[in-house]
């Protein structure tokens, strides 16, 4: 009868190590399989911000030079109705802080 208990104590711990190993092999892949979503998600996301802060960059120039192109026209929309006013003023002078000022307040 010992030999019988013995022979069935040790076929029941190669099945608890047969499953436990198994178990550890599922938790080490789990883990793995986790942490590559986790980088696969990550890298996603920084290409998505990088697109988007690409997009806001070209939005931004493009907005600007309409507004500088804009701002450019007022100038000289100014400086015609100076030399209008004075005809000996020349078209380089300079268009003084507080009419660009005026000008921008408008322009809204």
């Amino acid at each position: 009868m010992p030999k019988a208990w013995q022979m069935i104590k040790r076929n029941g711990a190669k099945l608890i190590s047969k499953y436990l190993k198994g178990y550890l092999a599922y938790t080490k892949i789990k883990k793995l399989n986790h942490l590559k979503r986790m980088h696969n998600n990550f890298s996603y996301f920084d290409k998505i911000k990088h697109q988007l802060e690409e997009d806001a960059q070209r939005k931004i120039k493009y907005y600007w030079d309409i507004k500088k192109e804009n701002l450019e026209k007022k100038k000289q929309e100014l400086i015609k109705i100076r030399k209008k006013k004075n005809p000996h003023i020349k078209a380089s002078r300079k268009i003084e802080c507080r009419q660009l000022f005026v000008i921008h307040i408008y322009s809204y």
